[in-house]
């Protein structure tokens, strides 16, 4: 899934697709991914947090969010190779803001993916909002604690998921 109007497609700017320049922003339609799935049942999709925007530098390839995002599902097919994809990779935050992957495979494998402290962590879960999860200063810092309670005691009710440590 692709909003437009982060590549510039608007009607107020006088860029809408049947326009020259609204025609050059679709072109880039592919590389503005947030959220998709693919063929292979692999489902990516990106939360914004309220955290510090990514910017590693560690000397590897530099991505950013939403070329990260068509990567994956072009290339991989479970949790655990975009895991390995994403790890090859320095972060940067695309438009200067934070996010955070929420990304599950055909098996059922959930993780939220995110570069707290500018390091790549990975946390089983299988719900997610918009605060940080990995552990670290911002730990839970952002928006939707509401929901995500919601969604826990939802899933632990209907879906058995008591057993499972849910964080």
């Amino acid at each position: 899934m692709v909003n437009l109007a982060h590549l510039g497609v608007s009607k107020e700017e006088g860029t809408m697709p049947e326009t020259l320049m609204g025609k050059f922003s679709i072109l880039a339609a592919p590389y503005g991914s947030v959220d998709g799935v693919n063929e292979k049942g692999l489902s990516v999709s990106v939360l914004e947090l309220q955290t510090e925007p990514t910017n590693q530098e560690t000397g590897k390839t530099a991505i950013i969010t939403t070329v990260a995002v068509r990567m994956l599902l072009d290339k991989a097919a479970t949790t655990k190779e975009a895991i390995a994809l994403l790890e090859k990779y320095d972060m940067h935050s695309s438009a200067g803001m934070p996010y955070h992957f929420f990304i599950t495979d055909a098996s059922g494998e959930t993780v939220i993916v995110d570069w707290a402290n500018q390091q790549m962590n990975v946390v089983d879960t299988k719900m997610v909002t918009n605060f940080q999860l990995s552990q670290g200063k911002d730990y839970q810092v952002g928006i939707g604690h509401d929901r995500y309670d919601s969604l826990k005691a939802t899933l632990q009710e209907k879906m058995g998921l008591c057993q499972k440590k849910m964080p």
